[in-house]
């Protein structure tokens, strides 16, 4: 079936092209378990879009680390205002670890949202994950 549609030419539609590249690195690379200790996440944000977009990023944690030190704050969002075509804007991010962190790998997913005109309306997004060690 695939060879009769190729005769006619027709070709796989090509991929699109992510709205954001989202690229980071964590400081120290691990925490230890049931100690109140912080690493650094530095999320680099770039536009790949063809035009300006209002833009958000929303970083959620899972249970067992947080932004806060009491441990209560598992997920940010950062709204970031517009960035032109080609803009790249660094983040960086204290997450804690604490007394009720077990050990083991946590997923860190974060998320860029394309806004139209207000942040009410989401128009594009891309979703990134990132793992913590805690030993």
């Amino acid at each position: 079936m695939m060879g009769l549609l190729e005769m006619f030419g027709r070709k796989p539609a090509a991929e699109p092209k992510a709205a954001y590249t989202i690229a980071t690195t964590i400081s120290p690379l691990r925490l230890t378990a049931h100690r109140t200790e912080e690493a650094e996440i530095a999320v680099e944000l770039t536009n790949n879009a063809s035009e300006a977009r209002l833009t958000s990023l929303i970083v959620a944690l899972p249970k067992g680390i947080s932004f806060d030190q009491i441990g209560l704050e598992a997920a940010r969002e950062i709204r970031l205002g517009e960035l032109t075509t080609g803009q790249t804007r660094t983040l960086n991010l204290k997450v804690w670890g604490g007394q009720r962190t077990e050990p083991g790998s946590y997923t860190i997913a974060i998320t860029a949202l394309g806004h139209f005109r207000k942040y009410s309306y989401i128009s594009s997004k891309t979703k990134k994950s990132l793992v913590l060690r805690v030993v």
